[in-house]
């Protein structure tokens, strides 16, 4: 289920997006193909409000809030979690952890990339 079947409507960045046909291609073949991975809606989901928090994306932080209890089925409390780059599930706090350590803002932020090991959730 994309986002307009999740809120009702069409995002506001999807209908600036339509202003560009290869924009708007380029972002559903994207999201197509990540919605094919290998993370589960609510580790997508997780990540995604873990980012917006870290970043400061209000915009992105609405949406995700709005979204991720109907494509992910998951509560107030870990989305809370969530966008402290944490969670209650043991392996959705690692990857948070991760997540949070490869793109939080700093001198040495190439430095912890190097030393993150890439690997699967399954891991």
């Amino acid at each position: 289920m994309g986002p307009q079947r999740a809120i009702g409507a069409t995002p506001n960045f999807a209908k600036a997006m339509a202003n560009s046909p290869s924009a708007l291609k380029g972002y559903l073949g994207l999201s197509a193909a990540l919605g094919e991975g290998v993370l589960p809606a609510g580790m997508r989901e997780r990540i995604a409000l873990a980012m917006a928090e870290l970043n400061g994306c209000r915009y992105c932080l609405s949406a995700h809030t709005r979204l991720a209890p109907v494509l992910a089925e998951l509560t107030t409390e870990e989305i809370e979690a969530a966008r402290r780059g944490t969670s209650a599930e043991p392996k959705a706090a690692a990857v948070l952890r991760l997540a949070v350590e490869i793109t939080e803002p700093g001198p040495d932020r190439r430095r912890r990339a190097r030393r993150c090991p890439l690997r699967g959730p399954d891991r």
